[in-house]
């Protein structure tokens, strides 16, 4: 009788501050899942918040605690809002020591999740708001049915692997995310 070998998921923790992330996660692992990636993505809870220092403090915790449990990861990664990382602040500076001296990949979100999902959007894949509040403006008008914290069905329903793909190509952040999940960064 033969032997089915089951190619085992690599493990890809990945942080994030707010709901609207961790469903934005959730649908990466979607992606992952329907791209036949192998990837799992750990998804710790929602931090509490606070300055970069303190979500990349939060995060090298979290991960020290699921690597205890559950074994190493391949990878592991932050978003985070620019808006806040690129303050200039001492702290700021910290955290993007820290992050790159503890492995940490800190994918900068331009200027904030909303920015992101702005770009989403066909027509506004090169499109970088410099504040948060305008970014979000832009994305409601873009997409009026638009509500904090945003879920998974809705992203799904919304987006697919071709949006991502898209944005990538103007956004440098994007793509970095797309090449560690190993995700397509241009299609057909």
């Amino acid at each position: 009788m033969a032997r089915h070998h089951i190619r085992q998921r690599r493990r890809i923790f990945i942080a994030f501050e707010g709901a609207s992330e961790r469903a934005f996660c959730a649908w990466l692992q979607d992606l992952c899942d329907a791209s036949r990636c192998h990837k799992h993505l750990v998804r710790p809870t929602e931090m509490r918040g606070g300055d970069p220092l303190s979500l990349v403090d939060q995060t090298l915790k979290l991960r020290g605690q699921d690597q205890e449990r559950a074994g190493r990861h391949v990878r592991s990664v932050l978003l985070i809002d620019t808006d806040r990382l690129e303050d200039g602040s001492e702290r700021s500076r910290e955290a993007i020591e820290l992050a790159q001296r503890s492995e940490l990949v800190l994918i900068r979100q331009r200027p904030c999740f909303e920015g992101v999902l702005l770009r989403l959007h066909a027509d506004h894949s090169q499109t970088f708001p410099h504040y948060a509040r305008d970014a979000e403006h832009r994305l409601i008008k873009t997409w009026p049915s638009y509500r904090k914290p945003v879920n998974r069905q809705q992203l799904a329903s919304r987006f697919q692997l071709s949006d991502l793909v898209q944005a990538a190509q103007a956004d440098t952040e994007i793509c970095t995310l797309l090449q560690i999940l190993e995700l397509p960064t241009n299609l057909p």
